[in-house]
């Protein structure tokens, strides 16, 4: 037998013992993956505070989940967990609870606890209960980790991250914002008064059943998609990316725009529509008959069905496009 062989032989023979050892550890474990983690040891910590004292909520976390949910008692709570680690600081004054939760992890920190450390078996996050009539300001700013709100109704609602996600669901405020990247933004049920951001870069944003005065919505490499939207303006931009527009009404103007992506709309409907894009198609269907609407349509390489069709009118459609076609119908002919 050569050295090559013999050497493969040893390696696979003391791999096959390896594996056996860690299956019979593994069992002696009860096959709870959990108890191989070295994580450091933490403490599970509540702080509350009678809402009636607070008139802005804000909130800082490095790497750690936020979530905001309503409850039905009468103070604000905050959940958290403190440990050699991680450490909180709480404070409230003036009508401001502050929670800024910092991450004191050390480069040799994965030497002395393994590299399983970090394997998510807890669900380590800072939970934040508001009472249903908590009608405050909220913010949430969070670094390398994801933001999750459902079923308040605030003054103001700001949620920012990195690297993460954002939901927003049943949520009202007078105004609403959502920014993050490399992650994803998902808006359903919400209401805002004034105004609404959405904003990405890396990633998609979806929104459904949405209502808003003023809207702007914008990521990069990733798809934009608004489903059942009402608002009275819309600015939406994408690039290297999709737009998708299905039952959207803007009663005052929406303008639509993106490049190397195609943009398909669906019973859009709105007083000064504006849609552009390149390297990709428009098509799709506007509600209302086609007289409605004084049209400019133009594309260069690529088929035009709204060619010569410009007309007065009170409402507006313009549509721009470069090497991609327009094929764009009106639901009442």
């Amino acid at each position: 037998m050569s050295k090559t062989k013999l050497f493969l032989t040893i390696a696979g023979a003391l791999c096959a013992v390896g594996l056996v050892l860690s299956a019979v550890s593994f069992s002696c474990m009860g096959f709870d993956i959990k108890k191989i983690s070295a994580s450091p040891q933490l403490e599970e910590k509540s702080y509350s505070v009678n809402a009636e004292e607070i008139t802005e909520i804000n909130i800082h976390s490095e790497e750690l989940k936020i979530r905001l949910v309503p409850t039905s008692g009468s103070e604000i709570q905050v959940h958290y967990s403190e440990g050699e680690q991680y450490s909180c600081e709480i404070s409230a004054e003036n009508g401001m609870l502050s929670v800024d939760f910092k991450n004191r992890a050390r480069w040799f920190d994965t030497f002395r606890y393994g590299i399983f450390k970090d394997f998510n078996f807890v669900d380590r996050q800072i939970l934040v209960e508001v009472p249903a009539d908590y009608s405050g300001a909220v913010r949430l700013h969070n670094e390398n980790a994801p933001i999750r709100v459902n079923d308040v109704s605030l003054k103001n609602l700001e949620c920012q991250t990195s690297n993460s996600a954002i939901e927003i669901e049943n949520a009202t405020a007078e105004k609403v914002s959502a920014i993050t990247s490399n992650g994803s933004v998902s808006l359903i049920g919400v209401t805002s008064a004034d105004q609404l951001i959405a904003k990405n870069s890396n990633g998609a944003i979806r929104s459904i059943d949405i209502q808003a005065a003023d809207a702007t919505i914008n990521t990069s490499n990733g798809s934009v998609s608004l489903e059942a939207m009402k608002i009275d303006t819309l600015n939406t931009s994408n690039s290297n990316g999709k737009i998708s527009l299905k039952n959207v009404a803007a009663s005052e103007s929406l303008s639509a725009v993106t490049s190397n992506g195609a943009i398909q709309v669906d019973r859009l409907s709105g007083t000064d529509l504006s849609l552009r894009t390149s390297n990709g198609k428009v098509s799709g269907t506007i509600a209302g008959k086609e007289s409605d609407y004084g049209i400019i349509a133009n594309t260069t390489n690529g088929s035009n069905n709204l060619e010569g069709r410009i007309a007065q009118s009170d409402k507006i459609l313009t549509i721009s496009n470069s090497n991609g076609g327009i094929h764009i119908t009106f639901t009442e002919q």
